[in-house]
C-alpha cells in the first residue's frame, strides 16, 4: 500500500496501526480485507433488516459490522455500531434504528476511501 494511499485511509478516520496489528503487521493481507470490506454484504443486509423491522437480524448484522470494523481499526464507524448494538441487546430497537444514517454516512465515506 503506498503512501498517498494510507492517507487517504487514515483521513478518512482508519486507524491504518490498529488495522494491521491485527493482521500481524502484515500489509497485504489487510489490504485485501479492505478491499473486501467494500464487497461484503453485512451493511446492505442490515439496511434491510432495518427496513423491514427484523429485530434478529437487526441485532446479528449490527453486530457482524462491529467486529468487522473494528478489526480494520474504522473507529468511528465501530463507536457507532457499537452504541447500535447496545441498543439493539437491550431491546431498544428505534433507537438503533435512529442512528442508521450517522452509520451510513460513515460507511459511505470509508467506502470512498477504500476505493478511491
Amino acid at each position: 500500500m503506498d503512501e498517498l494511499k494510507k492517507a487517504k485511509l487514515s483521513d478518512a478516520g482508519i486507524d491504518i496501526k490498529k488495522g494491521l496489528n491485527s493482521f500481524m503487521g502484515i500489509e497485504p493481507m489487510y489490504e485485501k480485507f479492505l478491499n473486501k470490506f467494500c464487497s461484503d454484504s453485512t451493511f446492505a443486509d442490515l439496511e434491510i433488516a432495518i427496513k423491514e423491522k427484523n429485530t434478529e437480524l437487526c441485532h446479528r448484522y449490527s453486530h457482524t459490522l462491529k467486529g468487522i470494523s473494528g478489526t480494520l481499526g474504522m473507529m468511528r464507524l465501530y463507536e457507532l455500531l457499537l452504541t447500535q448494538d447496545n441498543f439493539f441487546k437491550k431491546e431498544q430497537w428505534e433507537e438503533g434504528y435512529r442512528i442508521q444514517p450517522d452509520i451510513k454516512e460513515e460507511y459511505e465515506k470509508l467506502i470512498k476511501a477504500i476505493e478511491g
